[in-house]
C-alpha cells in the first residue's frame, strides 16, 4: 500500500509540474532526479566542474580529485573504479516558483562523502588506514560538503562578490562564532546533525578553508541585520543525510527562500518568474583526515561562480512575461498562418473589395450611363436627361427654335445691328456731335475748341489766336533771365562761394590751414605746414619701422650693450635645482599662456620651456617651436632681457608665431623658495603678443628627466642634453665641447666652438634627421638641406690603456661584464655597444655617421661626434671631465659673475681638457692604488706632477694644483675611482692633476704655499659641505661627496713626500678673486 502511495505520488508531482518549474522528487541521485534524459528539468541550472567539461562545454569528462597513485588505489574490492567521493561532478540548483524553495543536487563522481572511494562513506577502507588517514561516518570531524552563496550587497541588489551565507556541513566552529546548536553540552563532532543554514565568516579569500568559515551567530554581521539564524534555520532541508550506492548524491533544499533574503535584507526573487536573477556561489567538498586523498573547489579558478537564474515566464508566444498575444494571428491562433487580406478581412481571397476596375478598395464605380469609373454625361442629352431627345439648334440653344440668333437684317449669327443713332447696320456717326455725343448740343467755339468759352486760344495779352508768352520767369513777353541763379537754374538756390565757385562748398580754394587761395600744404607725414620730419623712423624713412633699441642703437637688436653670458664648462656640476634657481641648462618648466592681444596661435596653450646653453630658451607647444634667447640680469641685475630668435610652426600657413629678435622684451624675474616655480613681471616690451602673455606668468619647474630605451629607440626627453668633446685637428690644437640641448617636439639648440645653431632633428631607431632653422652667426645654419645620420646607442665606455700594468689592472676594475671584443674604439676611447645594467642603458652614448649631407657646416659640427647624454638638471657632468690619461695641464680659467646665472657657477674651460692617452710616467691620479703608493713612488710621482704643473705655468700666472686640492681650498667635492664606480655613470674614471687658472692674476707663489699647506687642514670641512650639499642634489653631487674623504685620505698618506707635493704646487695657484672662492664656498 505505501508502494502505491509512493507511486501515485511520483506521478502526480510529474503530471501536476509546476507552471514554471518542475515539481522534483528527492531520491539521492541528483543526476535522475534535477535531468530527464540528460536535459535539465524546467527551472533547473546545470553548474559543472568547468575544467573537466566536454567539448560543449557541457558535463565534465573526468574526475578532477586525486587518489593515491598505488595499484590498490585503482579499483574497488568489487573490479570497478575507485572514483573518491570528494569530486563534485556537477551541482544543480533549481528554484521552485510554486512553493519558494530553493533545491540544491550534488551529483559527485563517486558516493558524496566516500573519501577512499570504496562506495561505503561511513567506514575506512584498509588501503586508506594503512597511509594513516581515515573515512569517518556521518560527514564527522574534518568531512565537510559546504555551498556558499552571495546573495546580494552590490549595485542594484546585484551580488557583491562577498559570500553571505552557507548550507551544509561544516568541519569545525570558527572562533568568532557561538557554540552550534548541533553541539550540546559535549565536545561536538560536527556530523551530519550539524547540517544547516550558517553566516559565511568573512576573510581575504572566499574560498579559503570553506568548511571552516560557517559562522553560528545571531548578532548583525556582514551588513545583515540580527537574529538571522534563529528566524531561517529551520528552512533547510537534507533530502539523502545517508548517501549509499544505491543513494549516491547530496540533495537539499531551503524552504521559503524569498522570506530568508528578506530577513537577510537582500531583495526577494521574483515569485512570477519574470525577472531573472543571480547569485554567487563556491562549493567545497573534502576532509584533512583522509591522508593522500586531495579535496575538491567549485570553480577550480577564480574567486566564484555565477549561478544565473533566467526568466522562466514564457508565454505561447516564447515572450517572457509576455500576455500570449505577440504571436497571435489575426483569427487569435498563436503563431498561426491567418493573415489579412488586401481587402483587410482574416483569411480572406482578396475578391471582396475589388472597384468595377479590379483595384483593391478602389472608387471605380459604373456611372448612369453603365460607364466604370465614368463622369455620367456620355449618354445625356442638352437638357441632362439620360439617352433624351432635346438637341441644340443653330443659334445653339437646347430644343430651340433657330430665331434667337438672327441679326437686325435677320442673318443667323450676322453681325448686323443698330447703331447708336438707330440705323440698322449704321456707322454711328450720322447723329453725333462735336464732342462726339448721338444728338448732343455741343458745338466748336471761336477757337475751334468743341464745346469751348472762346479763352483757350488768346496768349497773355488777352488776343484770340495771339503769341505771346509767359517765359520761365512768369513774365509775359519776358526774356526768361529775370529770375535765373548763378548755375541758369530759374528760381535756383546757387551762389559763388568764397573760392568764386557757382554752388561751391567754399573748400576749394582753401588750403590744408583753411585759408581761401593759402600757401599751406601737407607734408610727407601728412602734417599740414609740416617740416617732413614728424613721421620719420631712426633711420629717415617716413613711416619706418627702424627705431633705437634698448642700448640707443637705430634699428638694433637690444644686445650691443649688453653682455652675453660666456661658455659653460660642462665640467662644473650644477648645483641642486632646490638651491641655484637657474634657470640652468636642461632646466624645463611648464607654463600655460593667457590669450595674447591678438588672439594669435599661442593664446590659452600649456607650453615647455626648455633651457639651453647661453641663454637660448626653447619654447614649445601645440602652435609649434618658439627659439629665444633669455638674457638674465640684462640690462638691470633682477631683470631678463627676452627676444625671439625664431619659429617653427606645425602648421604652415601660421606664420605670426614669433615677434622678431628686433624686439626684445624686459622683465622682472623671481624665484619662488626652493626655486619650484619662476614668475615674470613685466618691464617693457615691444611686442604686443608677448607682453601680454608674459606678463606675471608663471613658469613651474617640472622633474629632472631621463633617457628611456623601448625596442631598439631612445627617447630623449625635453631637457636631455648631449655632450662631446671634438677631436683636435692638428696636435696642439685645443679641443671644442659640442653641446646639444633637445626641448619637446624635436627641437634642439646646438652650441659648437663659437657658433649657436637652433632646429630640429627627428630620430628613429637608427636614424636621424637634422633640419637647421637659424643660427648666430646666421651663415652656420644651413635652411634649405637637411641632413641625415645613422645612430648607434651604447650604454657605457672605456679607455684604452697600454702604459703599465698598475693602469691595466685599474682599467680592469672599472669596466664592467663587456669584453674587449665587445669595444669600438675610437680617438683612444673604447664605447661598449652591449646594454647595461646602469640607469640610462643603451640611451647613454650615442654615434653619428653621415649618410646624406649637403651642409658642410652641419656635418663638420657633427662628424666624429660621440655624444653622451649629460642629466646636468641632477648635477651629473659629461664623462670626458673625469680623463684616465693626460698628455698635459694646461691652465684654465675660473671664473665667477653675480650676475649672470650662466657663469654663477665656476667655470673651467673645456678647450684644455687632456682627454688622450699617454704614458704612465705623465700622469699623476688621484686613484685608490696612488694612495697606498710608497714613498719612492710619492717622490717619482712628485717630479712628474712639477713638471707637468711648470708647463702649465706658462700661460697663466697663478694656478690650482688639482681637483682635490680645489676641494680643499674652496669646499668643492674631488673625485676618487672608487667613489665613481658607484656613480650615475657605467664606468669609473681616475682623476688627473689638472691646472687651471685662477680668475685673480694678483696672487704670488710664495701664497700658493701657503695655500697648499692649508688645504689638508680644511679637508674635513670641504667633506662636511659636500655631504650636506649632496643631500638635495642627484646622483653626481653624492658621488663628489663620498669622493671628498677619498682625497682627503690620499692627502694624509703623501706626507712622506711633501717637499715634492710643494715644489709640484709652486708652480700652481690657489687662490682665486673674492668672488670665485665666496662662489665656490657656497658650492
Amino acid at each position: 500500500m505505501n508502494s502505491l502511495l509512493i507511486c501515485l505520488g511520483l506521478f502526480l508531482a510529474n503530471v501536476f509540474a509546476g507552471e514554471f518549474s518542475d515539481t522534483l522528487s528527492f531520491n539521492g541521485d541528483a543526476f535522475a532526479d534535477f535531468t530527464v534524459n540528460g536535459v535539465v528539468r524546467k527551472g533547473v541550472i546545470e553548474l559543472p566542474d568547468q575544467n573537466f567539461n566536454d567539448a560543449n562545454n557541457n558535463r565534465p569528462l573526468a574526475a578532477d580529485v586525486g587518489l593515491p597513485p598505488a595499484a590498490e588505489w585503482q579499483t574497488r574490492p568489487d573490479g570497478g573504479v575507485r572514483l573518491s567521493g570528494w569530486d563534485i561532478r556537477v551541482i544543480y540548483f533549481q528554484f521552485d516558483f510554486d512553493t519558494g524553495a530553493i533545491h540544491f543536487g550534488i551529483d559527485c563522481w563517486g558516493v558524496c562523502g566516500d573519501a577512499d572511494g570504496d562506495d561505503d562513506p561511513n567506514s575506512s577502507s584498509q588501503e586508506i588506514i594503512d597511509a594513516g588517514g581515515s573515512d569517518n561516518p556521518d560527514f564527522r570531524l574534518s568531512e565537510s560538503f559546504v555551498v556558499a552563496f552571495d546573495l546580494g550587497g552590490g549595485a542594484d541588489g546585484q551580488p557583491d562578490g562577498v559570500m553571505d551565507m552557507a548550507l551544509g556541513y561544516p568541519a569545525e566552529q570558527p572562533q568568532n562564532s557561538e557554540r552550534y546548536p548541533c553541539a550540546g553540552s559535549g565536545t561536538p563532532t560536527f556530523g551530519k546533525e550539524c547540517f544547516g543554514l550558517y553566516i559565511y565568516e568573512i576573510g581575504a579569500s572566499p574560498k579559503d578553508s570553506p568548511q571552516k568559515r560557517l559562522l553560528y551567530t545571531n548578532d548583525a554581521y556582514n551588513g545583515m541585520p540580527a537574529n538571522v539564524l534563529n528566524q531561517v534555520q529551520g528552512f533547510a532541508v537534507d533530502h539523502n543525510p545517508n548517501p549509499s550506492a544505491a543513494r549516491p548524491d547530496l540533495e537539499w533544499s531551503i524552504n521559503n527562500f524569498n522570506q530568508l533574503r528578506t530577513v537577510a535584507g537582500f531583495n526577494p526573487v521574483d515569485v512570477n518568474a519574470v525577472i531573472p536573477w543571480e547569485m554567487n556561489i563556491i562549493a567545497f567538498a573534502g576532509s584533512f583526515q583522509d591522508d593522500g586523498i586531495g579535496e575538491d573547489f567549485l570553480p577550480n579558478s577564480g574567486e566564484y561562480s555565477t549561478v544565473f537564474f533566467p526568466c522562466q515566464a514564457f508565454d505561447a508566444c516564447d515572450v517572457c512575461g509576455g500576455d500570449g498575444r505577440s504571436c497571435l494571428d489575426c483569427a487569435d491562433v498563436p503563431n498561426g498562418p491567418n493573415t489579412y487580406d488586401i481587402c483587410d478581412v482574416c483569411a480572406g481571397n482578396g475578391q471582396s473589395c475589388l472597384d468595377c476596375a479590379g483595384v483593391p478598395n478602389g472608387p471605380a464605380v459604373y456611372d448612369i450611363c453603365d460607364v466604370c469609373n465614368g463622369n455620367g454625361q456620355s449618354c445625356l442629352d442638352c437638357r441632362g436627361v439620360a439617352n433624351g431627345p432635346a438637341v441644340y439648334d443653330p443659334c445653339d440653344v437646347c430644343a430651340g427654335d433657330g430665331s434667337t440668333c438672327l441679326d437686325c437684317l435677320g442673318v443667323v449669327f450676322g453681325t448686323n445691328v443698330y447703331d447708336r443713332c438707330d440705323v440698322c447696320a449704321g456707322n454711328g456717326l450720322s447723329c453725333l456731335d462735336c464732342a462726339g455725343t448721338a444728338n448732343g448740343p455741343a458745338v466748336y467755339d471761336v477757337c475751334d475748341v468743341c464745346n469751348g468759352d472762346g479763352q483757350s486760344c488768346r496768349d497773355c495779352r488777352g488776343v484770340a489766336g495771339g503769341t505771346t508768352r509767359y517765359d520761365v520767369c512768369n513774365v509775359c513777353g519776358g526774356d526768361g533771365t529775370t529770375c535765373l541763379d548763378c548755375a541758369g537754374t530759374p528760381f535756383g538756390q546757387a551762389r559763388y562761394d568764397v573760392c568764386n565757385v557757382c554752388g561751391g562748398d567754399g573748400r576749394s580754394c582753401l588750403d590744408c590751414a583753411g585759408t581761401p587761395f593759402g600757401q599751406a600744404r601737407y607734408d610727407v607725414c601728412d602734417v599740414c605746414a609740416g617740416d617732413g620730419r614728424s613721421c620719420l623712423d631712426c633711420r629717415g624713412v617716413p613711416f619706418g619701422t627702424a627705431e633705437y633699441d634698448i642700448c640707443g642703437e637705430c634699428d638694433g637688436d637690444g644686445r650691443d650693450c649688453l653682455d652675453v653670458p660666456p661658455p659653460r664648462d660642462p665640467c662644473v656640476p650644477r648645483l641642486s635645482p632646490r638651491l641655484d634657481c637657474g634657470p640652468f641648462v636642461g632646466d624645463v618648466f611648464s607654463a600655460y599662456l593667457p590669450r595674447s592681444i591678438s588672439g594669435n596661435d599661442w593664446s590659452k596653450q600649456k607650453v615647455l620651456f626648455t633651457a639651453a646653453e647661453e641663454g637660448y630658451m626653447i619654447m614649445t607647444g601645440k602652435p609649434g617651436i618658439l627659439y629665444q634667447r633669455w638674457l638674465i640680469d640684462q640690462p638691470t641685475k633682477g631683470e631678463v632681457l627676452i627676444y625671439d630668435l625664431d619659429q617653427h610652426a606645425n602648421d604652415e600657413d601660421k606664420d605670426n608665431l614669433s615677434c622678431g629678435p628686433n624686439r626684445a622684451g624686459r622683465y622682472r624675474h623671481r624665484f619662488t623658495h626652493g626655486c619650484s616655480s619662476l614668475t615674470l613681471e613685466l618691464v617693457e616690451d615691444g611686442c604686443d603678443d608677448r607682453r601680454s602673455m608674459f606678463s606675471d606668468l608663471e613658469l613651474r619647474r617640472t622633474r629632472c628627466n631621463v633617457n628611456t630605451w623601448s625596442s631598439g629607440n631612445c627617447y630623449s626627453e625635453p631637457g636631455t642634453v648631449w655632450y662631446s668633446l671634438q677631436p683636435s685637428q692638428t696636435e696642439n690644437a685645443p679641443r671644442h665641447w659640442t653641446t646639444i640641448t633637445l626641448g619637446g617636439q624635436g627641437a634642439f639648440v646646438q652650441r659648437f666652438h663659437n657658433e649657436t645653431v637652433w632646429g630640429t632633428v627627428t630620430v628613429d631607431k637608427d636614424a636621424a634627421i637634422f633640419m637647421d632653422l637659424g643660427a648666430s652667426p646666421p651663415s652656420a645654419a644651413c635652411r634649405d638641406f637637411w641632413g641625415s645620420y645613422r645612430t648607434q646607442y651604447h650604454s657605457h665606455t672605456r679607455h684604452s690603456s697600454s702604459s703599465s700594468s698598475s693602469s691595466s689592472s685599474s682599467s680592469s676594475d672599472d669596466d664592467d661584464d663587456t669584453s674587449t671584443s665587445d669595444l669600438v674604439k675610437t680617438n683612444g676611447v673604447a664605447y661598449g655597444i652591449s646594454s647595461s645594467s646602469t640607469r640610462g642603458g643603451a640611451c647613454r652614448l650615442v654615434d653619428w655617421d653621415v649618410v646624406h649631407e649637403k651642409c658642410q657646416s652641419r656635418m663638420w659640427r657633427n662628424l666624429d661626434t660621440h655624444m653622451e647624454a649629460v642629466n646636468v638638471c641632477a648635477g651629473e657632468t659629461p664623462r670626458h671631465c673625469h680623463p684616465k690619461d693626460c698628455t698635459s695641464t694646461s691652465s684654465s680659467s675660473w671664473s665667477s659673475s653675480s650676475s649672470s646665472y650662466w657663469s654663477s657657477s665656476v667655470s673651467v674651460s673645456s678647450t684644455e681638457r687632456c682627454i688622450s692617452s699617454t704614458s704612465s710616467s705623465s700622469r699623476s691620479s688621484y686613484s685608490s692604488s696612488s694612495s697606498s703608493s710608497s714613498s719612492s713612488s710619492s717622490s717619482s710621482s712628485s717630479s712628474s706632477s712639477s713638471s707637468s704643473s711648470s708647463s702649465s705655468s706658462s700661460s697663466s700666472s697663478s694656478s690650482i694644483p688639482s681637483l682635490s686640492t680645489l676641494s680643499s681650498e674652496s669646499s668643492v667635492s674631488s673625485f676618487s675611482s672608487s667613489d665613481l664606480a658607484n656613480s650615475t655613470s657605467s664606468t669609473s674614471f681616475q682623476i688627473e692633476f689638472i691646472s687651471v687658472s685662477s680668475s685673480s692674476s694678483s696672487s704670488s707663489s710664495s701664497s700658493s704655499s701657503s695655500s697648499s699647506s692649508s688645504s689638508s687642514s680644511s679637508s674635513s670641512s670641504s667633506s662636511s659641505s659636500s655631504s650636506s650639499s649632496s643631500s638635495s642634489s642627484s646622483s653626481s653631487s653624492s658621488s663628489s661627496s663620498s669622493s671628498s674623504s677619498s682625497s682627503s685620505s690620499s692627502s694624509s698618506s703623501s706626507s712622506s713626500s711633501s717637499s715634492s707635493s710643494s715644489s709640484s704646487s709652486s708652480s700652481s695657484s690657489s687662490s682665486s678673486s673674492s668672488s670665485s672662492t665666496s662662489n665656490l664656498e657656497q658650492i
